[in-house]
């Protein structure tokens, strides 16, 4: 119910932009027609008829629409085929790829090095894997913000739309084809193949005219993407609406999804290795990780790394998380490890997400518990019977007097 009184609040926003400002692209809208059918993509200004800035269409139907924020694209739809559901991309400050949803996977990106990023997803089980190093065409280190800052024009919008959602499209497709990854293998239908953005990054804007949306320049575009011709303009403001609907429905997904959505953001920046423990949770008390190693060492904030090498690397005291324990590549002793998540201060009750991610196995956990109490979440071993066995007991606990942050 919540989730659709969103969508149709997005839908009278739209409808309203297009009462307030149909008229002044009907002034306009005979200038300069060219058949679509003398071009291999058409580029549409959709501003002053949609909540979207631009609608670029590829004679096969590939077709991307773009919003944007001071001349920088914030938000770019990308439908790629007319069986299969778009997505939309959302982009950083950076212009960098940041978020997408696609068929209820969430997809977080970072780490951008070279033409490698790696890639967090929330399952629709709830979930939370990640890809190391995901291979893209764009090599990330030449694509800045400074770049980004000297936009200077509609055609450089669109290329950089599409060379961004060009490297998601690759990126999610390689993810969904590594089958330790845990993802829907259907998701390899997005594929790296949109016709419309090798279009749109290689030929404007010396061979395509920006064009309003209009009677006369839509033509066969509408049959392209799969409408009935004649219903013309129609069809291009209700494919509009359907890609402001799906953004708004993303949108809502990932605030439904937040407590996933924040492990997922945490492992894209934190250390990771044989061993990784990362702790989150869903308010601004302060909640600390412990981790003993097999030589009975405690890894905790007043002791940050060990003989053995491992290191809490993020410890977060004003709420959330992360806090993270990790043993690099190579370097995690054999050996029995003891998981433990004590509720330091604050008040009211802290729901936590713990994920063990060592030696090739992956377990995550959830509990709640209230100040001054303490979790035992799970032990885990090296070695050929290598498990992860949950203990999740809950238990209080009182500080020491040398217990003090």
């Amino acid at each position: 119910m919540k989730r659709s009184m969103y969508v149709l609040m997005a839908g009278l926003i739209f409808l309203s932009g297009i009462s307030l400002s149909g008229c002044k692209k009907d002034e306009d809208e005979d200038e300069n027609p060219v058949p679509p059918s003398e071009k291999d993509a058409y580029m549409f200004d959709v501003s002053a008829n949609t909540e979207w800035d631009y609608w670029t269409v590829g004679k096969g139907g590939d077709q991307m629409f773009i919003m944007q924020a001071n001349e920088m694209p914030t938000q770019v739809y990308l439908k790629v085929d007319n069986d299969f559901p778009g997505y939309t991309v959302f982009l950083n400050d950076a212009g960098r790829p940041d978020r997408a949803l696609i068929q209820d996977h969430i997809f977080l990106f970072g780490n951008f090095n070279e033409n490698m990023m790696d890639i967090s997803v929330v399952l629709p089980n709830g979930e939370v894997t990640i890809i190391r190093e995901v291979e893209t065409a764009i090599n990330w280190n030449n694509f800045t913000m400074k770049d980004f800052e000297e936009l200077e024009a509609w055609s450089d919008v669109i290329r950089w739309s599409g060379h961004v959602v060009s490297a998601v499209s690759c990126g999610v497709g390689y993810a969904a084809a590594v089958p330790s990854g845990g993802i829907s293998l259907a998701l390899a239908y997005v594929g790296c193949g949109a016709a419309v953005v090798g279009i749109a990054s290689e030929f404007i804007p010396e061979d395509y005219p920006l064009v309003g949306l209009s009677a006369s320049t839509i033509g066969n575009v509408a049959t392209a993407v799969g409408c009935v011709q004649s219903l013309g303009i129609e069809c291009a403001l209700g494919l509009s609406a359907t890609a402001l609907s799906e953004t708004a429905n993303a949108v809502q997904y990932f605030e439904e999804q937040e407590d996933q959505v924040r492990l997922a953001e945490s492992l894209l920046f934190t250390g990771s290795g044989d061993v990784q423990v990362t702790l989150t949770w869903n308010n601004t008390s302060d909640l600390d990780l412990w981790v003993t190693d097999p030589s009975g060492e405690k890894i905790y904030y007043a002791n940050s790394t060990s003989a053995s090498g491992g290191e809490l690397d993020f410890d977060d005291v004003d709420g959330f998380g992360p806090e993270n324990i990790y043993w690099p590549l190579g370097e995690a002793p054999s050996g029995e490890y003891f998981c433990q998540v004590h509720y330091y201060s604050g008040t009211g009750t802290a729901n936590y997400t713990v994920r063990i991610q060592a030696f090739g196995q992956v377990n995550q956990y959830e509990g709640s518990l209230n100040p001054d109490e303490v979790a035992d979440i799970a032990t885990f071993s090296s070695g050929k019977s290598f498990t992860i066995n949950p203990i999740m007991k809950t238990k209080a606990f009182v500080k020491p007097e040398w217990m003090v942050k």
